[in-house]
């Protein structure tokens, strides 16, 4: 059994009255993954998948939208696209020190050496799965 991790979606839509999620993930039903608007007009939410690809929109007030953030796309069969995430399978050292919490998603275990190699491991997904701004930066553009 592969160890499941925690994502959060969201998409940056201030004026929108109503934003879905479908995806592979939820048979592409938007009406069973609704996000949540914070107080600056972004929506999220926190799902927890298994590693590998998943393609997924969102759907604003009953438009179909990509991610704009996205790092991958892929061509339905609609001749649309599809945003892709892909989520990386944790390491067997990070799985050896870890266990599975009620939700389904791997944790650290309460221990002081393994809880590091959890947080690392987080980091690191973090930074792959997030777009690099300051690296995109052209170089005319100032700091």
């Amino acid at each position: 059994m592969s160890p499941k991790v925690r994502h959060e979606f969201f998409l940056h839509a201030p004026d929108a009255g109503s934003v879905c999620l479908a995806g592979s993930f939820n048979e592409w039903d938007p009406a069973r993954t609704l996000l949540r608007k914070d107080k600056h007009g972004r929506w999220k939410i926190e799902m927890v998948l298994p590693p590998g690809k998943h393609q997924y929109r969102f759907v604003v007030d009953g438009v179909w939208t990509n991610d704009p953030r996205a790092r991958e796309s892929a061509t339905n069969e609609f001749g649309e696209s599809n945003s892709v995430l892909t989520i990386a399978q944790p390491p067997p050292v990070i799985i050896a020190g870890a266990k599975r919490d009620e939700s389904g998603c791997w944790d650290a275990k309460g221990g002081r050496i393994r809880q590091p190699l959890m947080r690392l491991y987080r980091a690191l997904v973090h930074k792959i799965q997030r777009p690099r701004t300051e690296f995109s930066r052209r170089p005319d553009q100032g700091k």
